[in-house]
C-alpha cells in the first residue's frame, strides 16, 4: 500500500506534529501561541491523569516528569506569547 516514492511507515507522533506545523502555519503567530498553549495545557493534563492511573512507582514518575515538562513549554511559550503581545500593543500605540 502506498504511493510511488511514498512510505507509509512514518511514525504517528512524527505526522501528528507535521500536521500541527502546517495547521500553525495558516495562523498569525499570536493565534499560534495561543493554539501551542492549548497543546501544551492538553498534554500536561494527560501525562498527570496517567501519573494518577500508573499502577508502579517508575511508571508514576516517568509520566510526572512528562507532565513537568509540558508544563515548562506551557511556561516558555506563554513568555514569549506575553512579549510578543506587549511589543504589538506599543507598535500599536505609536
Amino acid at each position: 500500500m502506498g504511493g510511488v516514492g511514498v512510505s507509509l511507515d512514518i511514525p504517528c507522533h512524527f505526522l501528528d506534529s507535521l500536521i500541527r506545523f502546517c495547521y500553525f502555519c495558516t495562523m498569525d503567530i499570536i493565534e499560534a501561541l495561543k493554539k501551542a498553549l492549548e497543546e501544551e495545557k492538553s498534554s500536561r493534563d494527560l501525562y498527570r491523569q496517567c501519573a494518577e492511573e500508573a499502577e508502579d512507582a517508575e511508571t508514576r514518575a516517568i509520566f510526572e516528569a512528562m507532565a513537568q515538562d509540558e508544563e515548562h513549554h506551557f511556561s516558555v511559550i506563554k513568555e514569549r506569547l506575553t512579549a510578543i503581545m506587549l511589543r504589538k500593543q506599543r507598535t500599536q500605540k505609536e
